[in-house]
């Protein structure tokens, strides 16, 4: 993935986000966490684990 893409995706997830197209944002993050960069590894493990899940989660 070039540094171009990453920049796409991580602006496509941001909108995802801001839009409340959660589902989306978290499946895309799901995809990054397998680059073979670990500084977009880490950023989407966060994103996911903090704004996107954390802020998301339904209990019942």
């Amino acid at each position: 993935m070039t540094i171009a893409e990453l920049l796409q995706k991580t602006k496509l997830i941001k909108g995802y986000q801001e839009n409340g197209q959660i589902n989306e944002a978290i499946a895309l993050c799901q995809q990054l966490l397998i680059n073979e960069d670990e500084a977009t590894r880490k950023w989407a493990r966060q994103l996911l684990f903090t704004e996107l899940f954390i802020d998301n989660i339904k209990v019942c």
